[in-house]
């Protein structure tokens, strides 16, 4: 993974969620750093390819590092964990030809049919941002918090663009990327250079864990959106 776009903020807290979040987040007197990351193929990829949000939330003790893998969608391409590899190696260039493979992709997608509703998703409009500031992130996985009775509950991550959500067309992407593949990185740094800075809504969807048998689906699935 490279993370190589991204900026600092600061966090600020309008809510105590009373589950062990207070002291994670309102008590963070440091920043929160967002890195837009490649998680797959590295090489030879322009900023409009950025496929993570990853945040880390500084503390006077400690740093906690969130990654959403796909960044602005609720959920995952695969619910078998062995299934994993197996996706990634699609994600890569052909060892024969040294080039990414369609082909491959939609092998593994066509015959894995709870990828469908992540791909119906990166196919849509929101599968070309128009920038960083215009995406939401999210957490993929189910984490937990312990609160000070030492009480557990299930938690996902969730940050809400406060910019509201834009993106191109193929045509306009394709446009951009032949003379600045750069673009994203640019508008995140003069958006902030002029003072408009970007905000995200940082909300924590929260479930006991006593109430975890008592739903329909599974809180544990990363292809579930609650």
């Amino acid at each position: 993974m490279d993370p190589i776009d991204g900026t600092v903020g600061r966090p600020t807290c309008h809510a105590s969620f009373g589950a062990g979040a207070a002291c994670f987040i309102c008590k963070s007197k440091r920043e929160f750093q967002l890195h837009i990351p490649v998680l797959l193929d590295m090489r030879h990829r322009n900023r409009q390819e950025r496929d993570g949000f990853l945040v880390r939330v500084i503390r006077e003790e400690c740093a906690h590092q969130l990654l959403g893998e796909l960044g602005n969608t609720p959920i995952f391409f695969v619910r078998d964990a062995l299934k994993f590899p197996d996706f990634i190696h699609t994600q890569k260039r052909h060892p024969g030809t040294n080039m990414r493979s369609p082909t491959a992709m939609w092998d593994f997608w066509s015959l894995s049919p709870e990828s469908l509703h992540q791909v119906t998703i990166l196919m849509s409009d929101r599968g070309l941002p128009q920038s960083y500031r215009n995406i939401d992130g999210f957490g993929s996985h189910t984490y937990s918090f312990l609160n000070a009775q030492n009480e557990r509950h299930w938690v996902k991550f969730h940050f809400k663009t406060m910019q509201g959500i834009k993106n191109w067309t193929n045509a306009e992407a394709a446009e951009r990327v032949a003379y600045d593949r750069e673009t994203h990185q640019r508008d995140l740094f003069e958006s902030i250079e002029k003072g408009d800075f970007p905000k995200w809504k940082f909300s924590v969807q929260i479930m006991p864990e006593s109430d975890v048998g008592k739903h329909w689906y599974n809180p544990f699935r990363t292809r579930t959106i609650r």
